[in-house]
């Protein structure tokens, strides 16, 4: 059935871009803990508290995370064809930009758990070796690799599905 060829195409594609960006975020990782001793001079000599340095970290990188985001997921958007009905332009305006930012919530939200993964290891070696594992599992409870029809609710798959923000991240999309 070359429909349900086309919506898995779909669906696959719109898995990989989700999941793309959000392995863009290793740079969370790094940044905070080559920043670590900096951050404990200044909050010792009381210039700021832990809550505003990292309110401050995240909204720094925002505007370069939406810039890269918005030009990936552009391109991403009419590449897979949702800017187009059967070979004609579309009015997707809120369409288009409902996908920038589910992709862009989605990304910041990548980007939190890399810091917050950061902020408990003590080297970068440690917090790769955290990120890694977790990320499979967040990759494989997007509902795109094991859908929750096909678990059992004694399952902790089943349980992962209902946790995974990567999950609601791929439904929204």
């Amino acid at each position: 059935d070359t429909n349900k060829t086309g919506w898995d195409n779909v669906c696959a594609c719109l898995f990989f871009s989700l999941i793309f960006g959000i392995l863009g975020n290793l740079r969370g990782l790094q940044t905070l803990i080559d920043e670590r001793e900096w951050f404990r001079t200044e909050r010792a000599a009381g210039t700021y508290s832990t809550f505003v340095y990292f309110v401050v970290t995240c909204i720094v990188h925002v505007p370069m995370m939406f810039m890269n985001n918005a030009i990936f997921s552009t391109f991403i958007f009419y590449m897979v064809g949702l800017g187009h009905t059967n070979g004609k332009h579309a009015n997707w305006g809120h369409g288009y930009f409902y996908w920038i930012l589910v992709t862009f919530i989605f990304n910041m939200t990548g980007f939190a758990v890399a810091q917050l993964i950061a902020s408990m290891s003590s080297t970068t070696a440690v917090a790769m070796s955290v990120w890694q594992p977790l990320m499979y599992l967040m990759i494989q409870t997007t509902g795109y690799t094991v859908r929750e029809s096909s678990t059992e609710a004694y399952q902790p798959i089943h349980w992962l599905l209902k946790v995974s923000f990567t999950k609601f991240g791929y439904e929204a999309a």
